[in-house]
């Protein structure tokens, strides 16, 4: 029989997950993740974001909310100073005798987009998504840590456009360069910061253009690849777990039925939490674990495998 040695704990700015871990792991495939698999291999999802895509994005963005440091920045239009935290950013395409595929706006305008302001403007986290407007034009989301004056925004990114060439018509209509192609907010007065950005970089907009490649992405950092988790053996867990047996965590448990004997085992306990409560409400190596993935994340460092701690 496996012995059971210990809880290994997946830690997001809203959920920790607790597993039961054996010296003998399991190692099994179920049909909701294999089919998961195939269609990511095939890009089967319809220009939509799954269930599972909407969840990651979610977590992406908690985890870029609950890193980001909130900070007083200066604007020389209005000469005041201003809090700020994260920002939304809209990247919008002109119109164009043939349409800006979406290969082109990743390739030619998203990436050296990207490149360039972390390379003179200090850009870490972000998470970005792709959508078509009401007219079938592409354009983009974008939500980071950094704060970038709108100015810098909307100048580089019309350059891109008339580096490629897509700005020719507007400049024989308007006679001139600058579009308005960005729109650029801080956001910190909203209540739940993170529920409403990852609502407004989530939603699936209903139309009938395909996107044929992915439709969101992130910095590592922020990715699913990039885990919170930390293994605690046995003989701690009944201590380092008390914390999430408090009353005010919502809990439930994912069980699983064998198929010969009818048997249930416990799988995992998912404890929910609001992203204010970790400070008031979690203790111990999970708070730990935590902070330190926060800090990781702040300032770019390289992540490492979790182990049982001592």
């Amino acid at each position: 029989m496996p012995e059971y040695i210990g809880q290994i704990i997946y830690i997001k700015p809203t959920q920790i997950v607790s597993v039961p871990e054996f010296d003998t792991p399991k190692n099994y495939f179920s049909s909701a993740r294999l089919e998961n698999q195939r269609n990511l291999k095939l890009n089967k999802h319809n220009s939509k974001l799954s269930k599972k895509a909407i969840s990651r994005i979610k977590t992406a963005i908690n985890w870029l909310i609950v890193s980001a440091k909130e900070k007083y920045v200066y604007n020389k239009t209005t000469n005041k100073r201003f809090n700020f935290k994260v920002n939304l950013i809209t990247l919008t395409l002109p119109d164009t005798t043939e349409k800006i595929t979406e290969h082109a706006l990743k390739t030619k305008l998203l990436h050296p987009f990207l490149v360039y302001m972390k390379k003179y403007y200090g850009l870490k986290n972000y998470v970005w998504k792709v959508e078509f407007q009401g007219n079938g034009k592409l354009h983009l989301h974008l939500t980071t840590d950094t704060f970038i004056s709108y100015h810098v925004i909307r100048h580089y990114w019309n350059s891109l456009l008339e580096k490629n060439n897509y700005l020719e018509e507007f400049k024989k209509e308007y006679k001139h360069n600058n579009p308005n192609s960005t729109d650029v907010h801080a956001v910190w007065k909203v209540k739940n910061l993170g529920a409403y950005i990852a609502k407004y970089m989530s939603k699936n907009e209903e139309s009938e253009e395909k996107i044929n490649g992915r439709i969101w992405g992130c910095n590592y950092e922020l990715s699913d690849k990039n885990k919170c988790v930390i293994g605690i053996n046995r003989d701690e867990c009944a201590d380092e777990l008390r914390c999430l047996m408090n009353p005010a965590i919502p809990y439930k448990e994912i069980v699983n039925q064998d198929s010969v004997t009818g048997k249930i085992y416990k799988n995992a306990e998912v404890f929910f939490l609001n992203i204010n409560q970790w400070s008031s409400l979690i203790k111990g190596k999970i708070a730990e674990c935590y902070d330190r993935h926060r800090f990781k994340i702040r300032n770019h460092i390289a992540p490492s495998y979790y182990v049982y701690e001592s």
